[in-house]
């Protein structure tokens, strides 16, 4: 009988992630859409009123008077009106938060992935640790943690989970796809020649580029980060916007072009599972149909 695949549960807890990741934001644009048309239909010969909704934020002072005991509320800078000439605008701006929301997601999702399966192999090969030199944490007490973590006396074997999680990764996760290549010929072979024409370590490195935008600096990438792109990371860039800022490109994405992007994720998580199992003897062919 055949070894169970051991990486299988975690390309398959990846993909379900990513799924309803997906269909969440294909479920939202829908209602939107839906309710565009709903409300098209029933504004028909009225004009009188632009106004639809609006919404602001009060909040209390908590260190401030009361009045016996109950709280006094501010209202706060800043307010979001939605009128029938800016409806569909701010639609759109909807999507594209949760559209941002399924980049970030994703992102984390992949790289957990990625950490666990690399943790994974080499938890079943302990002595391609020290020839691969994987042992650079950030923290000062690795050796403590080595003896007490790595070596889990009670099943004898090497758990480099917890390790991992300490690793010094660098640069966009470049040691982790350096180790990758090392362990899996598979993955190296095909990381940037393959059926899709796509060179996933760059793709990986402007993907990492745009979640940091979106996360510390309002969606957008500077103009002095692009002006270093090469022309293939600057078509990679194309993935993800199409909006020039006077500082830079602004990420704006809709339910179609998030798809596409974590399809590649996901295509790309496929490949180092494929990769890792060949290397290890499992069964691969794990999607529906696949033969």
């Amino acid at each position: 009988m055949a070894e169970e695949n051991v990486f299988a549960k975690y390309i398959e807890s990846l993909f379900i992630r990513i799924v309803f990741l997906n269909g969440s934001l294909f479920h939202l644009n829908e209602n939107i859409k839906g309710f565009e048309k709903l409300y098209s239909k029933s504004k028909k010969g009225n004009r009188d009123n632009d106004f639809m909704m609006g919404a602001r934020l009060a909040i209390a002072d908590v260190s401030g008077p009361t009045d016996n005991g109950a709280l006094h509320f501010y209202v706060t800078k800043g307010k979001y009106i939605v009128t029938e000439s800016n409806f569909i605008e701010y639609n759109e701006g909807i999507v594209n938060e949760f559209a941002s929301f399924v980049i970030l997601q994703s992102y984390e999702s992949f790289r957990l992935f990625l950490k666990s399966v690399i943790s994974l192999y080499y938890s079943r090969n302990p002595k391609l640790i020290k020839k691969h030199k994987i042992l650079r944490t950030k923290k000062s007490n690795f050796l403590i943690r080595i003896f007490n973590s790595l070596f889990n006396r009670k099943v004898k074997c090497y758990d480099m989970t917890e390790i991992m999680q300490d690793l010094n990764t660098g640069k966009f996760d470049s040691r982790l796809f350096k180790y990758l290549r090392k362990i899996a010929k598979h993955y190296k072979e095909f990381e940037r020649t393959n059926n899709r024409n796509i060179d996933f370590l760059e793709f990986y490195k402007v993907y990492a580029l745009c979640r940091h935008a979106i996360t510390h600096s309002n969606s957008i990438i500077d103009n002095s980060q692009i002006k270093h792109f090469s022309s293939y990371q600057k078509k990679v860039l194309n993935y993800f916007t199409n909006e020039g800022t006077q500082s830079g490109k602004r990420i704006k994405l809709n339910q179609k072009e998030t798809t596409e992007i974590i399809v590649r994720v996901c295509e790309h998580a496929f490949l180092i599972f494929k990769s890792l199992s060949i290397q290890e003897g499992f069964e691969w062919k794990i999607l529906k149909n696949m033969k």
